[in-house]
């Protein structure tokens, strides 16, 4: 077979791991200075990690949070296609005190 590779591949014998990083849109159904719980097309896995960027009133920030709990919520039809939507919980992690007092001034724009 002819390669037309531009780079060698190399076999892994040992153990080499990743993450994909991918964008999905989420809808907030709410959220405190702890955590917060949202609907989403992806499905995440409770226990994985996440980063949010969250965007409000010209408030743009993104926290590191932790995947608690992940139920399928319902279905949307779009088209022929039936897609499934997620309900996901999670927890914020490692919030700095600049975070703690932007996501409150966020929390304040719903209060």
């Amino acid at each position: 077979m002819n390669e037309k590779r531009r780079f060698k591949r190399v076999k892994i014998t040992g153990e080499l791991e990743g993450n994909i990083i991918y964008r999905a849109d989420i809808t907030i159904r709410d959220i405190s200075l702890g955590g917060a719980c949202f609907y989403t097309e992806k499905r995440l896995n409770p226990g994985s990690n996440c980063l949010m960027e969250l965007r409000e009133k010209g408030i743009s920030m993104k926290v590191r949070a932790r995947v608690v709990r992940a139920n399928l919520s319902h279905t949307n039809r779009c088209g022929d296609d039936i897609k499934p939507v997620y309900e996901i919980a999670v927890e914020f992690e490692n919030l700095s005190g600049q975070q703690q007092e932007l996501l409150q001034k966020l929390i304040e724009t719903f209060s």
